[in-house]
């Protein structure tokens, strides 16, 4: 190495779940994994079905399911009902949100790219 050369720079590789976060703060996609494999194991844990597991579900099921927030909707015509689609590495879900949970949980519905919850399949 001559005297001006700098030395080579050897950096970690990124772990996947690391590149596809990147992925999605930058583009808001991936071609990597979904995001939500990445939360599997964790989620399993806490007892929460995968998207595809609930839309499989017995109507008034109770289950807890995860995912990233594809769409909030609040159409004026619904009398303050929340919609929101969360989307796992299975499938996509329709989650309502009824006025009376909307105006207790509003921040929490509003915020995050990612949400989590705990209902009754209709």
């Amino acid at each position: 190495m001559r005297e001006t050369e700098e030395p080579d720079v050897l950096l970690q590789p990124m772990r996947d779940g690391a590149e596809v976060a990147r992925d999605y703060n930058r583009t808001g996609r991936t071609l990597r994994d979904h995001p939500v494999v990445f939360l599997r194991p964790d989620l399993i844990e806490r007892g929460m079905v995968t998207c595809r597991q609930a839309l499989e579900a017995r109507d008034r099921s109770s289950l807890s399911v995860a995912g990233l927030v594809l769409v909030r909707q609040r159409p004026g015509s619904a009398e303050g009902v929340v919609f929101i689609t969360l989307e796992d590495e299975t499938a996509a879900i329709n989650v309502i949100i009824w006025s009376d949970m909307f105006e207790r949980f509003c921040r929490v519905v509003l915020s995050g790219q990612m949400r989590g919850v705990v209902g009754r399949l209709l």
